[in-house]
């Protein structure tokens, strides 16, 4: 016990501003004003979408980081890059496809395209998403579901009725979140009850827009 606390307090020393100049240097130019802005928003658009491919191309797979700490983080113990998030991944997966019409870049769709075939993949036996990053504990996630479900349907959407998500990812996913919802909200885990909280009622639109599929 005192092995861990001793572990804990030197995580949150490392973690201090002080020992991160990078961060503190951003910390006080936001403080300051931040950057200069741009009256135009195609470029604020590009340089965020340019972001995302970036941190895509950061991970080992083809899911898209959770996030890039500039300071050292004392969970996933270092800075830069975190590993692929499957929630978050799941959402930016229709940004990416509308990005690419937007913009005429092609190869943005293309990314989705790797980034929904990589949450197939990694999907749950139960038809469930998991919740937190690549490498943590798996857990079944009812919010991680429905965001992920947003991108398979635009998916879907794009490559037509005739086609489907094989192995049955949006069915599968839909039936893990109607089994699963009494007792617990609209949000939290399959194991561990949480209660409903404002952004977690987002899930529901994607398992009731599942119907698209049909």
């Amino acid at each position: 016990m005192l092995q861990a606390s001793v572990k804990g307090r030197l995580r949150a020393i490392r973690a201090h501003p002080l020992l991160n100049p990078t961060a503190l240097i951003e910390g006080w130019r936001e403080r300051l004003g931040g950057y200069p802005e741009d009256p135009e928003h195609e470029p604020h658009l590009a340089a965020a979408i340019e972001w995302l491919v970036r941190a895509q191309d950061a991970t080992p797979d083809d899911g898209i980081s959770r996030a890039f700490s500039l300071a050292w983080h004392p969970y996933f113990g270092g800075r830069g890059w975190q590993p692929s998030y499957p929630e978050t991944t799941g959402y930016i997966i229709p940004t990416l496809y509308a990005a690419a019409r937007r913009l005429g870049r092609a190869e943005l769709a293309a990314r989705a395209e790797r980034a929904a075939r990589w949450e197939i993949e990694i999907q749950l036996p139960s038809g469930a998403v998991r919740g937190g990053v690549i490498g943590a504990p798996e857990s079944p996630a009812v919010f991680n579901t429905g965001q992920v479900l947003f991108g398979w349907l635009v998916r879907s959407r794009r490559r037509g009725r005739g086609s489907s998500l094989t192995p049955p990812a949006a069915p599968l996913a839909t039936w893990w979140q109607r089994s699963t919802r009494m007792g617990i909200g609209a949000g939290g885990t399959h194991s561990s009850p949480a209660p409903t909280r404002r952004c977690t009622t987002r899930a529901p639109p994607g398992r009731s827009r599942r119907r698209e599929l049909d």
